[in-house]
Order: structure tokens, then sequence, then C-alpha cells
């Protein structure tokens, strides 16, 4: 839950704190961060967030109750694939991010011996 939200460059609402991760991270702030996103608008009231967009609002007893049906109508999906599409994009970036570094510290080390091989 987050009072205080970042818009994306493609347009998608983050948390702040999500934004500032990414940010200490070196890379650029993404929907994926942070997939479900509650802002409180009022007393017992918050506006849902998937992926991004506004979902619909809900009062903190209905959120529980419709949470499931709501995501999954959003998105089209099941939870299993709504998480796991999630977690497949931040693998594969994170796993690009992990080669870059790897390389960049192999080629100091090696003193440029490996970009023979490459």
């Amino acid at each position: 839950m987050s009072l205080n939200s970042w818009i994306t460059k493609d347009g998608g609402e983050i948390g702040i704190a999500q934004a500032i991760q990414t940010w200490a991270a070196g890379i650029e702030p993404t929907v994926d961060i942070n997939p479900v996103l509650l802002k409180p608008k009022g007393d017992r009231l918050s506006q849902v967030i998937i992926l991004g967009r506004p979902a619909y609002d809900r009062a903190a007893g209905d959120y529980y109750e419709s949470i499931n049906e709501a995501v999954l109508s959003s998105v089209g999906c099941s939870w299993i694939s709504f998480f796991g599409f999630v977690v497949w994009k931040l693998f594969r970036f994170f796993l690009l991010v992990i080669f870059e570094f790897l390389f960049i510290h192999l080629h100091e080390l090696s003193g440029g011996f490996m970009v023979m091989f490459l």
C-alpha cells in the first residue's frame, strides 16, 4: 500500500518505494516491480491498481473477498499464470543485468584478454 506513487515511462503506476528501489539498483521503474498496488482513498477505502492500471475501488473487507476474481479478470488468466509471467519477466531482466555485471568485471580482471574470445 502506498499513498504516493510514481508514473513509469509506459504510463503505468507503481509505489514510490518500488520506484526508489529500482533507481538504487540502476534500472528503470516498470509495473512488473509492483504488480498489485493499493492506494488509500479515504476511510477504509482503497484504489486497487493492477499492472499499473486502476482496476477498482474497494473497502478493506471487500478487497480480501474479491481480490481473486478482480485480478484474474483484469489480466485474463490464473494466479499462477499472472505471477509466473511477472516473475519470468523480472528473471529475464535481472539475468541480463547479472551477465552484464559479470562480463564487465571479468573483462577488468582479465586485463582485456576475454575480448579476443567474444
